[in-house]
């Protein structure tokens, strides 16, 4: 949607319709959508690029450990240091 609106000139209203009926959000969730559309459009880029650099480290970690990998211990050794930057977890022992 955001690149639809930066793009293509999606209009505030045709937003408001893709999120009611196709996201199925209500109205508030919509016309903040677009006022977050247009006043930080990067911000569900940067969401999907966190996750891409997580699940690297995710994977790396399950490869390197094989089967001696642990979620738990895995998630918690990221929670203990933060928001940090993915590279920062790799770092986890």
């Amino acid at each position: 949607m955001d690149s639809r609106v930066h793009t293509e000139g999606m209009p505030r209203d045709e937003v408001i319709r893709f999120v009611k009926d196709e996201a199925l959000q209500g109205d508030q969730i919509a016309a903040n959508m677009w006022m977050r559309s247009i006043t930080s459009p990067v911000q569900l880029t940067t969401y999907y690029l966190g996750y891409r650099e997580v699940r690297a480290v995710y994977d790396e970690a399950r490869k390197t450990l094989g089967p001696k990998f642990d979620l738990m211990a895995f998630m918690d050794g990221m929670m203990r240091l933060g928001p940090v930057a993915a590279r920062h977890y790799r770092q986890i022992p």
